[in-house]
């Protein structure tokens, strides 16, 4: 049975909605208006932008939507009621950070999610999966390895608390040189994050772009209807012009002299 990642289209546009109009409006907004000599930006302040418009945006009906705070940074857990689904949204550049950062060392937030998704991987044997509780599993023999995974499932308890989490996605976004959102991903990270992801949905069909502002400007430097609209032409037709219009000099004057 292939994975999909289980909302309405109307549900996915709405996420894809919150996250464009909280970086490329709002977080844009504040950076113009920022009274400094130099804007530099806050990549802080990108992600605040964007969870406030999330937490804004999507049905308080269907979504339970926590902060959580790991170290001094805080992201927010986007929980759907019904299907228990978890989604957390964050930067492509910073989740491929994390996953090309992965170690024994390494205890990244994202990792503690993704084992929730234990049930679900078909890349470990059924007694090495963690599962949703984690605690009474047979571990790899290895005691690094056992130690990390026990970490990571305390980590994933704190941040989870007591709700039960069929399946965590991450939605990551890339943005272009102009700094707005150009793509909108949603993963299933393997308990592994090095691993390939077991599923994975290409988002960005609905970013909308606003065409406002240039429509804005079309509209102040279009001439009204009573706006006389000189003609211009290339020095070609002007030359072909002027060469009829002596043509036509010279067989008037050739006409005149016969009568």
């Amino acid at each position: 049975m292939q994975l999909n990642i289980p909302l309405f289209d109307k549900i996915k546009a709405m996420i894809v909605e919150g996250i464009v109009r909280g970086n490329d409006d709002d977080y844009r907004e504040f950076v113009e208006n920022k009274k400094t000599e130099t804007n530099n930006g806050n990549v802080f302040c990108r992600m605040d932008y964007i969870n406030t418009k999330l937490i804004e945006h999507l049905p308080v009906d269907d979504f339970a939507i926590e902060k959580v705070k790991r170290g001094r940074f805080e992201h927010i857990q986007i929980y759907e009621k019904q299907s228990g689904n978890l989604y957390v949204v964050m930067a492509e550049t910073r989740f491929q950070a994390v996953r090309d950062s992965v170690s024994l060392e390494s205890l990244h937030y994202i990792e503690a999610y993704a084992i929730d998704n234990g049930h679900l991987s078909k890349s470990v044997s059924w007694d090495e999966r963690p599962g949703q509780l984690g605690y009474d599993l047979e571990m790899p023999e290895n005691h690094q390895v056992n130690a990390k995974y026990l970490d990571l499932v305390e980590l994933s308890r704190k941040m989870i608390g007591d709700k039960k989490i069929n399946m965590c996605t991450i939605i990551t976004f890339s943005l272009d040189r102009n700094q707005k959102v150009k793509e909108v991903f949603a993963r299933v990270p393997d308990i592994d994050l090095e691993r390939p992801f077991l599923c994975e949905e290409d988002w960005s069909k609905w970013i909308v772009v606003d065409y406002s502002s240039f429509f804005d400007q079309e509209a102040e430097s279009a001439p009204s209807d009573s706006d006389e609209i000189p003609l211009e032409f290339n020095q070609s037709v002007k030359d072909m012009l002027n060469n009829n219009e002596q043509l036509g000099f010279k067989q008037q004057d050739e006409k005149e002299e016969d009568n």
